[in-house]
């Protein structure tokens, strides 16, 4: 709920220490948005309509020209309908697949799930154990333009890994272009483990 009464104040241009009492003001109006509408029993079962229509009330309590206004990227183009729209398409996708508001929403936040993400996006993070997916030309085309590059992405992907790191690609892609990474992954000595369906590099 804190956070949900920062984002409000943020929305509303509030400075907390500037002004408590139009901070206590929002964060009444939250609780009373809160009371009015939340779910009496988590697990009670639910529909893609029931979640929809939550979502439309939420939407216009917050303001969708507030909530766009969040963010710099937002105001490119139609990157915030974007957004919206895939996420509440999946929240709905969710709901369908869930027998309760609390099944829906571990779905929705990948729970107990592997996280899948693009080199970039996992910049700053580290896992116990990382499989970099598609190690051939077809997915690193761009190495050859740009060599310096293709390394340092590559170091990226590799030291995410805190113990154990599998690079992977499908029998049959080619992997000339990128022969650099694997004449280096062959001099520290990387195993490579043969299976029916996957080549795979244990670090």
């Amino acid at each position: 709920m804190a956070r949900d009464i920062d984002v409000l104040g943020t929305l509303e241009g509030i400075i907390e220490d500037e002004d408590p009492e139009r901070m206590q003001e929002v964060a009444i109006a939250l609780d009373e948005f809160h009371s009015a509408y939340a779910v009496p029993n988590p697990d009670d079962g639910l529909t893609a309509d029931e979640l929809s229509a939550l979502l439309d009330r939420i939407e216009e309590f917050f303001g969708l020209g507030r909530l766009k206004g969040l963010g710099a990227q937002y105001q490119q183009g139609d990157f915030f309908e974007r957004v919206r729209n895939a996420t509440r398409s999946f929240l709905k996708e969710c709901a369908t697949a869930s027998s309760s508001w609390r099944s829906a929403l571990t779905r929705y936040s990948g729970d107990g799930q592997v996280p899948l993400m693009t080199i970039t996006k996992g910049k700053g993070l580290e896992y116990d154990v990382v499989v970099l997916l598609g190690l051939d030309d077809s997915d690193w085309w761009s190495f050859q333009k740009n060599p310096d590059e293709g390394h340092s992405t590559f170091f990226v992907a590799a030291s995410r890994a805190r113990e154990r790191l599998f690079m992977t690609f499908c029998m049959g892609q080619r992997t000339a272009k990128i022969g650099e990474i694997y004449a280096l992954l062959d001099a520290a000595g990387v195993k490579t483990i043969n299976s029916d369906s996957l080549v795979s590099v244990q670090k």
